[in-house]
């Protein structure tokens, strides 16, 4: 177990995430004008820096009431918003708007394997089964 980094301010969200590979803490402010980013820089020490302090005005002129999810990649933040889904690229301040996209959060999906038919992979691992167990019976 591990505190989040700054508990001094009083903050309207809280959202881990992963950011560039890292561990990490979206903060939104009470305010609703800054978003914080806070990475974990040393796992075993526990120490978190700031990454970023992100201005959040641009989103707040296309969706008033959003809060982050997650990031998109290292410069786009996906929110949530009462109209959809934005894509918030807080580098240059642009928004993207995807209406009609309603969610009750994001769950990121890593996976190092090579992608599969889960059917005929199964198949083929069953039958592989089948056969060193006839092989082992006789």
């Amino acid at each position: 177990m591990f505190s989040l980094p700054n508990n001094e301010v009083d903050y309207d969200h809280i959202q881990p995430t992963d950011y560039e590979g890292k561990l990490s803490v979206i903060y939104m402010r009470r305010d609703n004008i800054l978003m914080e980013l806070w990475e974990m820089e040393n796992y075993k020490e526990k120490v978190w820096s700031k990454r970023h302090m992100i201005d959040v005005e641009p989103l707040r002129e296309k969706e008033p009431h959003s809060i982050p999810l997650m990031f998109y990649n290292a410069d786009i933040a996906l929110m949530s918003g009462f109209y959809g889904v934005l894509f918030f690229k807080f580098k240059n301040g642009m928004v993207r708007l995807e209406e009609q996209i309603q969610t009750l959060g994001i769950v990121l999906f890593k996976s190092d394997f090579e992608p599969c038919n889960l059917k005929t992979c199964f198949c083929r691992r069953c039958m592989r089964e089948t056969n060193e167990e006839e092989v082992n019976q006789s």
